[in-house]
């Protein structure tokens, strides 16, 4: 409305411009005469409407624009409350040998009340200038006491809150616009009967981008810094600082072929919990990617990479990279890739170029079936000696089809791979050997007669480094070497990671590896779904080293079946595992149940029993079983509840026995703007020697006030 109001006043300037020429007679040029019934008209319309006095006309109006447009402005009012209540019941010997029982008594009390803001809107328009911000201030409190056979202690402690998060983008309807950003979280963590850590974690950066079809591209440039700063010493704090320099563009030459260009340069310092040491890393990465689209349906794809990564520091390391990729879709049920891989790696005093050639064939002679093959040669050598050869193949077959009795599915594969080495050392060095941790258990590295000091763990990115004893334990397994992830480590569940390490060979051999996998399955119409599933594997190791070298062989056999039900399911399964690693054989049994599921609420069960024989030991099977329970329920429109129950037991003649229960149940409940939850949860730890358990109640008050002007502006 404010754009048309000028338009209105010039309009008027416009229209009384033209009547006064019309009024005007004109004098040069233009006869005087009128006819007879114009000046009739003329003498009536005079008559009618006497002259105006065009000196009385009001001027134009002027709008008023306002420059700041706010969307919404909402706040909110927190409270937070937490008791904690843990027991532990240990051991001792006494001087007299004598053992006895002893417990250890743990209460906490944590409080913490904040206050909220958040709000957006633009400035002129949200072409020009648009923001977005929240803040959040606070305060928390907390009190704790242990009661020990040693001693009765207390500890209390106080501290500040401040959160704020903030976004600006500038220009943003412009071919050329900027992402502003700024957030800093500093908080106090509180380390009971130790002195508190101060938290401070900021993020402030900026992205500039072109938008444009021929050339977009965006610039960013970030700084973060996570601090943890203590009262006891220097080595009591923890810095990661990172300076971070990202460019990436597209050129779009045609439809149909574009080169991508990516640059990113990471400065990053590193000093962790009780370390005196820093980790100073510099990397420069450097990328580019051209796709080509041909043929007469552009249906065939040319792709080629180049990648260079320079890392100085405490990694020092120069990645190059050369890749070619050619495919060929022939029709739609036969594809073929061509590939050609080059790459080479200096790590430490260590260079290994490795050149690779793939030839990939997919074919789909109907729908539900696929058949893939892919054939591989390449040579790999090092400065330290290495002269490697390696020549392999896959083929792999799988599908579904429909029959009278239900659906049936099958997969299967052959895997057949040839190496042959020639090593003047006796140490070989494996560089980013990807590891990925699942639940708690061991991954195991690929090379035997590992050297444990020589490990190296990093992110995906080789930026930030993963320490021994506080993000993973190594352990040792026959002549193989495992990592275990640490719940409290920095690595997280299903995080794949780089592992560098250097590992006893042979000086010369040669190394053949067959591998055979397949599962079949049926999916009966009334239910029932046996399946069976198995992995071969053959290593033939032929060398007249003296060193000794074992075979990693494995022979793997599942076979089970399950019945499923509208409202529950159970399942058995065998399974034979003979590998050299760590043979066993197990049976599992499954199920689960829905016992009721209605609108309103739903209650489940479901549980599991598994029995090991380990042949590494004749006294070692355990026993391992859960057993889990879920429960809903919609009280009304404003109030849920949410419980859960878990109880797990197992029996290791080893590891001795192990009980486990965990019980949780939370109820929300939101009355206009106020929103009240509650959860309660109790956790159970039974194991030799030494049981725990604990009880925790979570309080949280939120009172929300939307729109506090009243209206937008």
């Amino acid at each position: 409305m404010s754009r048309q109001v000028p338009c209105r006043g010039f309009g008027r300037v416009v229209c009384i411009a033209a009547l006064v020429a019309g009024l005007c007679t004109p004098t040069t040029g233009q006869s005087t005469t009128t006819a007879p019934a114009t000046q009739a008209s003329a003498r009536a319309t005079a008559s009618a409407e006497p002259p105006q006095d065009l000196s009385l006309e009001p001027p134009p109006e002027k709008t008023r624009r306002d420059l700041l447009h706010l969307s919404y402005l909402d706040a909110d009012l927190q409270f937070q409350s937490q008791y904690d209540w843990r027991r532990v019941k240990f051991a001792i010997t006494d001087p007299f040998t004598l053992v006895r029982q002893q417990r250890q008594t743990n209460r906490l009390w944590h409080f913490e009340e904040t206050l909220g803001l958040q709000t957006a809107g633009d400035v002129v328009s949200p072409e020009w200038f648009t923001y977005n911000m929240a803040l959040r201030l606070g305060t928390d409190q907390n009190l704790a006491r242990e009661t020990s056979p040693f001693d009765r202690l207390t500890d209390d402690g106080a501290g500040w809150l401040s959160e704020y998060d903030i976004n600006f983008g500038i220009l943003k309807g412009k071919p050329v616009h900027f992402d502003v950003y700024t957030s800093l979280v500093h908080e106090r963590i509180d380390r009971l009967f130790l002195p508190s850590l101060q938290h401070k974690a900021s993020r402030t950066g900026v992205t500039m981008f072109r938008e444009d079809a021929q050339f977009p591209m965006e610039l960013t440039f970030e700084t973060t810094r996570d601090v943890y700063a203590g009262h006891i010493d220097r080595d009591d704090d923890e810095i990661v600082e990172e300076t971070l320099l990202r460019y990436g563009g597209t050129v779009n030459f045609t439809p149909n072929h574009q080169l991508r260009l990516d640059y990113q340069y990471t400065d990053r310092h590193e000093r962790f919990f009780g370390s005196p040491h820093r980790f100073d890393t510099t990397q420069n990465v450097l990328r580019l990617d051209d796709q080509l689209h041909f043929g007469q349906q552009h249906q065939h794809l040319w792709e080629n990479t180049f990648e260079y990564q320079a890392d100085t520091g405490d990694l020092p390391r120069d990645h190059l990279l050369l890749g070619s990729r050619v495919a060929l879709e022939h029709s739609k049920q036969l594809t073929t890739e061509y590939k050609y891989e080059y790459s080479r790696d200096e790590i430490d005093d260590l260079t290994l170029e490795t050149n690779r050639f793939d030839w990939v064939g997919i074919y789909r002679p109907k729908p539900g079936v696929t058949a893939t093959g892919d054939l591989y040669a390449g040579h790999d050598s090092s400065d330290e000696g290495l002269s490697s050869n390696l020549f392999g193949g896959l083929l792999r077959l799988w599908g579904t089809q429909d029959n009278r009795y239900g659906t049936l599915s099958a997969t299967g594969g052959y895997h057949y791979d040839y190496t042959d080495s020639e090593f003047a050392d006796r140490s070989g060095t494996q560089i980013n050997e990807t590891v990925t941790f699942r639940n708690s258990l061991p991954s195991f590295l690929a090379h035997s007669d590992v050297e444990a000091d020589s490990i190296v763990v990093t992110d995906s990115n080789r930026t930030a480094i993963y320490l021994p004893g506080r993000d993973y334990l190594v352990f040792k397994n026959g002549p193989y070497i495992g990592l275990v992830r640490l719940p409290f480590g920095r690595i997280t569940e299903n995080q794949p990671v780089r592992v560098n390490y250097r590992y006893r060979t042979i000086r010369s051999g040669r190394f053949q590896t067959h591998e055979l996998s397949g599962r079949i399955q049926q999916d009966f119409k009334n239910g029932w779904t046996p399946h069976y599933e198995v992995v071969v594997r053959r290593q033939l190791i032929d060398t007249n080293d003296t060193f000794f070298l074992q075979e990693n062989n494995v022979d793997r056999h599942r076979i089970g079946v399950t019945y499923r039900r509208p409202a529950w399911l159970v399942g058995s399964e065998a399974e034979y595992n003979d590998e050299t690693i760590d043979p066993y054989s197990a049976v599992h049994l499954t199920g689960n149940w829905t016992i009721l599921e209605r609108l309103a609420d739903r209650l489940g069960v479901r549980g599991g029993l598994s029995k090991f024989w380990f042949r590494s030991s004749d006294e070692r099977k355990p026993i391992i079983f859960d057993l889990a329970a879920d429960y809903r329920r919609r009280v009304n429109n404003r109030t849920d509840w949410v419980s859960t129950a878990i109880y797990r037991h197992e029996h290791d003649s080893v590891f001795g026995n192990t009980n486990g229960v965990d019980v949780r149940s939370g109820m929300a409940c939101r009355i206009g703007k106020l929103t009240l939850s509650a959860d309660l949860e109790y956790d159970m730890l039974d194991i030799d020697q030494s049981e725990e358990d604990g009880l925790s109640l979570w309080i949280k008050v939120r009172r929300d006030f939307p729109n506090l002007l009243g209206k937008n502006r």
